[in-house]
């Protein structure tokens, strides 16, 4: 089939999708014919031209130029969006590079044009069908889960309260640009998301599982899709009976076909709809069957793909591509470096690439990526610089994730079109760009020039500068090395070692120079052996002329020339030269060093002043006519060297070599045939080795007539083979320019700058359940004491201190800051304060807690101030919920009684950013209005059916009476009384418990007077000053307000008569007050409202009925 291509992060809560795509798809074309692509492996799958036709799904972070870059691979590009309308601009914007478009949303169809198509989710067998099971195998009754959009969260609060006794199965994972959850959610709910398969088993446990559909606009305008989502499919087949609660902007037409779910308009209906489940199981096993049949008949992945195929009359086979015979160009070849030989330093490496350029310039244009201090340079063979980009500077070891590099390198590549990126060394580099490449759709090679895969101690010499091979395939053993040698963390090695294992399964073909150093690194890495590993060795550098051999001459009294090839480093055996010069004989031995001395020999050479060391410097690449001076060779490498092309200059020339016994000169030199082999780091052995030439004529011709052309790697035959890897890994569909900008997160890889420090734990990564933020008053407030009567200062908002400078002044600021002090007169203590932004009504009241701090200063112009009258502030406002224009107040709670002052100052919020303070002196009547809207964000549903006041046990106030007035009743008190309607009831007065000195919370009950049944709904408190005049101990606010809706909340219809009562809930006492008015209901509706006095049986039958709704069953549930 076509390459289905997820083009969101693989790892996001919704790719269960793109696998039930991929099953579906293997279901009706065959599973050879599926391939299932991401951001790492598409432009790869593209390269190899086996498919026609790219089928990208999701669109929620669509690549682009990722897109642009695969393009010229496929016939048909066709998208499936799953997020429209939300991301609908956005996804217009990028539908252009595709043929046809596919919609979730039928109102999205016509942006697209004639490519636009509607084609809902659908849901998978494999993922979502499960056994109908009887009720007594369930486990809950109510299940819910997805985001916390503000609708599902007033959704969810009305149904908890309706069904306080039912077992509740609530997932409600929020994010920061979504508000906190109130208080009753958040203790009930888990809210973090559960994996795709368990919230089906909690569907198929539960006997109602909810389905609420977004309504709320994280970008853009649209808040709410025209037609239902994956999970109505899904529940369909999860064995559940399924509420749908949708809004009227999906026409029931797309619910039509799906028989056996309940859909509702409002929460009335979701709440009838439940409980006809809860209450009849034998219809809840009816309509999960009737879903089950109806979602197998037409909503599966199957059904759609099908459509996806009639409508496109793509190509969805496979098949084989083969290479082009003659391509279109020339190969363009990327060659990953640590330096070229245009730098002041350079060695073998450097010979190497130097040599490719030659040998293959016919057929391929080379270039080089190299990176230096704080810059990576895009250069070409001859080393013109082409381009530069600017990155932090890292150290030569250090780095496996660099963000910076990646996106430069993924640039360069898909921006100059290169078919391959050869890796010659990645020091300076990040490990990370093996990945990265293959992100690009270019073949990879990789030259192991030395061991910078098993170890940042590249030559795998210990701090002790010793070699030992066991060691080295040990990283519990390279770990203790590394902490001895450089003080690394234990783990380090091994957190660099498994990096690298990940990258290697991103390199096409791998070059090694002998067997030795593939047989080491494919035992550290077994994923070698799977591998196109080649076991070419190393071409010498071309000369100008041809090299001729030097012919055997009879020493006849001269000196043994003896030359030391390459640069003079302590790794390069220095040390042991140094001893043998020492103790060979000055007349016997004449010493050539060819090559840079490193600085720390250079002095110690001098002060040898030794006639028979002759210094020729540094020589020129291919320029080894020189080494004809000397007889024999000396390679003396301490660390196990992986070809080493100064062995092969030396017997191009006819040279004897002697050589240590580790690594590739181990495995090239015969010892006693073609050269000699000695211990490590033993100079005694190699002075025998050159007495024994030197006293042996017929020992040293025999050797010299050994040296033939089969010693090294042929030029030509090793620009063959190459050329041929190049081929075979190079692209097979040349893939289009684009500026792609790939780093390490988009590739599968949690981004870890360096193996040095190591990573933290996964879990930190997890968004906090916590908030620095509140949509409900933080803590209880059972009395409002004081209003605007604070003295207060704000010493600044956003550090824009208004001592010093002017709102004028103000540019914007990322998050928002408040500090200043705050003092109630009379009262000495300091309690919690809070600062309260107030939007528009529709918006939430937001509560930022703020840090008490100390203010001498406060306290020298108020006595009575509070040591810790001083208060800070600090968060970050994210999210659509809290942009626009806020109010700044502050709430002050002491001991459970707040104070409220609403300062004069505004700001104004747009995008994440608070790009405006504003100061305007607040009316009186506004002072009003936002209290009051602070007032009642305490978590409570007023005008709802509850069947009790308080969650927890409560006692009778014995103290004092509850002293009441009613200044407005439905039908019979008022001037004129509010008229009687058949959903409702209002009233209105003032009440108080005597003595208490504290409002505390107000509900009415409606008591049944023929049967044993109380429902209670809450009231909003308000300020009535005019009481206190009337009695010294009434708060402030003893203003009480309902209005009642029978029909809301608790699902049980009232019938009857219902004596009206007071109940006035403080600090877990409760006091009760029954009314001479009585409603006649008849299913929840109001047939009339009378006068009728409260007798003796009446008060007791109130009490005791109160007495059991609030004293003793909570101590039943609480035993």
């Amino acid at each position: 089939m076509a390459i289905i291509y997820n083009t969101n992060y693989t790892h996001n809560p919704n790719s269960y999708l793109t696998l039930a795509v991929e099953r579906a798809a293997k279901a009706i074309l065959g599973a050879d014919q599926v391939v299932v692509a991401d951001n790492h492996t598409l432009a790869a799958l593209a390269a190899r031209g086996e498919h026609e036709t790219l089928l990208c799904i999701d669109a929620q972070r669509i690549n682009l130029p990722l897109l642009q870059r695969v393009r010229p691979a496929f016939k048909t590009l066709i998208l499936w969006t799953f997020e429209d309308p939300f991301m609908k601009d956005f996804n217009v914007g990028n539908a252009s590079v595709f043929d046809y478009v596919f919609t979730n949303d039928p109102s999205c169809a016509e942006s697209y044009g004639a490519k636009g198509h509607y084609l809902p989710l659908a849901a998978s067998l494999t993922l979502h069908e499960r056994r109908i099971k009887p009720v007594e195998e369930l486990d809950y009754d109510i299940f819910f889960a997805g985001t916390m959009w503000p609708n599902r969260v007033e959704t969810l609060r009305h149904i908890i309260t309706a069904f306080p006794q039912a077992r509740l199965k609530l997932i409600c994972p929020g994010n920061e640009y979504l508000p906190p959850l109130p208080s009753d959610l958040a203790e009930l709910a888990i809210q973090r998301p559960v994996s795709h398969e368990a919230f089906i088993d909690f569907a198929n446990a539960s006997t109602v599982t909810l389905t609420m559909f977004r309504d709320y606009a994280s970008h853009g305008d649209t808040s709410q899709a025209t037609a239902p989502g994956p999970r109505f499919y899904e529940l369909g087949l999860a064995g559940t009976a399924q509420v749908i609660e949708a809004p009227e902007a999906m026409a029931s037409t797309y619910f039509d076909d799906v028989k056996g779910i309940a859909l509702a308009r409002h929460v009335g209906g979701v709440i009838a709809a439940i409980d006809s489940f809860l209450t009849n199981p034998s219809l809840r096993h009816r309509v999960a069957q009737a879903a089950q049949k109806s979602i197998k008949a037409s909503h599966l992945y199957e059904h759609r793909l099908r459509e996806i195929i009639e409508i496109t009359g793509a190509e969805f086979s496979r098949r084989t591509a083969t290479p082009p015979v003659v391509p279109a160009r020339r190969l363009r070849v990327l060659m990953c470096t640590h330096s070229t030989k245009y730098e002041a330093a350079w060695g073998g490496v450097e010979v190497y690439q130097e040599t490719l350029c030659s040998l293959l310039g016919r057929d391929v244009d080379f270039y080089y990526w190299l990176r230096r201090g704080n810059q990576c340079r895009l250069l070409t063979a001859d080393g013109e610089e082409i381009e530069r980009f600017e990155v932090p500077e890292v150290g030569w070891t250090d780095a496996m994730c660099d963000a910076p590099e990646e996106v430069a390198f993924s640039n360069a590549i898909s921006h100059y079109n290169f078919d391959i990126v050869h890796f010659q060394h990645l020091g300076h580099h990040a490990l990370s760009l093996l990945r990265i490449a293959k992100a690009c759709g270019v073949g990879v090679v990789f030259s192991a020039h030395d061991f910078w895969l098993i170890s940042s101690r590249y030559n795998l010499l210990d701090q002790s500068f010793r070699y030992d091979e066991e060691q080295a395939k040990s990283v519990v053993a390279y770990d203790i090395i590394l902490k001895n040698a450089e003080n690394v963390e234990y783990g380090g090695e091994q957190t660099r070692r498994a990096f690298v294992a990940t990258m290697l399964h991103s390199v096409d073909a791998f070059l090694f120079g002998t067997e030795h150093s593939y047989t080491l690194t494919s035992e550290v890495y077994p994923i070698l052996k799977q591998k196109n590993c080649a076991v070419l060795g190393i071409p010498s550098p071309e000369s100008t002329l041809p090299v001729a051999r030097k012919a055997y001459e009879p020493l006849e009294g001269r000196k043994l020339g003896v030359a030391i090839v390459g640069n003079f480093l302590r790794t390069k055996g220095a040390d042991t030269i140094l001893n043998l010069i020492e103790i060979a004989h000055p007349e016997h031995f004449q010493f050539h060093i060819f090559g840079a001395v490193h600085p720390e020999y250079k002095q110690v050479l001098e002060n040898l002043k030794c006639p028979n060391v002759t210094l020729h410097g540094q020589y020129s690449m291919g320029n080894i006519e020189s080494l004809k001076v000397a007889d024999v060779a000396l390679n003396l490498s301490i660390w196990p060297e992986t070809y080493c092309i100064s062995l092969s200059e030396a017997w191009q020339n006819g040279l004897i070599p002697i050589v240590t016994d580790v690594g590739a000169l181990h495995d090239r030199v015969a010892d006693g045939v073609n050269g000699f082999v000695v211990p490590l780091n033993n100079p005694s052995v190699v002075l025998a080795r050159l007495e024994l030439l030197r006293s042996s004529e017929t020992l040293r011709k025999t050797m010299m007539d050994a040296i033939s052309p089969v010693l090294w790697a042929d030029g030509q035959v090793y620009a063959q083979k190459l050329l041929e890897i190049y081929q075979n890994v190079a692209p097979f569909k040349r893939l289009g320019f684009s500026e792609m900008q790939i780093d390490a997160g988009q590739v599968h890889l949690l981004p870890h700058a360096s193996w040095r420090h190591q990573a933290p734990p996964r879990h930190i990564f997890d968004p906090p359940t916590t908030r620095d933020v509140a949509v409900e008053l933080p803590e209880p407030v059972s009395d409002w004491f004081a209003i605007q009567d604070a003295e207060y200062y704000i010493d600044d908002i956003c550090h824009l201190v208004f001592a010093e400078k002017s709102i004028a002044d103000f540019n914007e600021a990322y998050e928002f800051h408040i500090r200043g002090w705050h003092m109630v007169p009379r009262v000495s203590a300091s309690g919690n304060l809070y600062t309260v932004l107030l939007g528009e009504p529709d918006q939430p009241v937001i509560f930022l807690p703020c840090i008490r701090e100390s203010r001498p200063d406060v306290m020298s112009l108020y006595p009575d101030a509070p040591r810790r009258s001083g208060f800070a502030g600090q968060a970050a406002l994210r999210g659509k919920w809290c942009e626009g224009r806020f109010r700044i107040g502050l709430v002050n709670i002491i001991s459970g009684r707040g104070s409220f002052a609403l300062t004069p100052f505004q700001i104004k919020v747009e995008g994440g950013k608070i790009i405006e303070i504003m100061q305007l002196m607040p009316s009186a009547m506004r002072v009003m209005s936002d209290f009051k809207r602070v007032a009642h964000q305490d978590g409570q549903l007023r005008g709802v059916k509850q069947p009790k006041a308080s969650r927890n046990p409560l006692e009778i106030y014995q103290e004092g009476d509850l002293e009441y007035y009613i200044d407005a009743c439905s039908g019979l008190i008022g001037d004129p009384a509010p008229e009687v309607t058949p959903t409702g009831f209002y009233l209105k007065g003032w009440a108080f418990l005597h003595n208490l000195r504290a409002a505390g919370k107000l509900f009415v009950a409606c008591v049944a007077e023929n049967e044993p049944e109380i429902f209670f709904f809450g009231t909003e408190r308000s300020v009535r000053s005019d009481v206190s005049g009337f009695f010294a101990d009434a708060p402030l606010c003893v203003g009480f307000e309902a209005d009642i809706t029978f029909k809301s909340g608790f699902p049980k219809s009232m019938k009857g008569n219902y004596r009206i009562c007071l109940v006035n809930t403080v600090k877990g006492y409760f006091g009760i007050r029954p009314l001479d008015i009585v409603v006649v209901l008849e299913n929840n509706r109001v047939q009339s409202v009378e006068n009728h006095d409260v007798s003796q049986g009446v008060a007791e039958h109130v009490e005791a009925m109160l007495r059991q709704s609030l004293v003793e069953k909570h101590a039943e549930l609480a035993g």
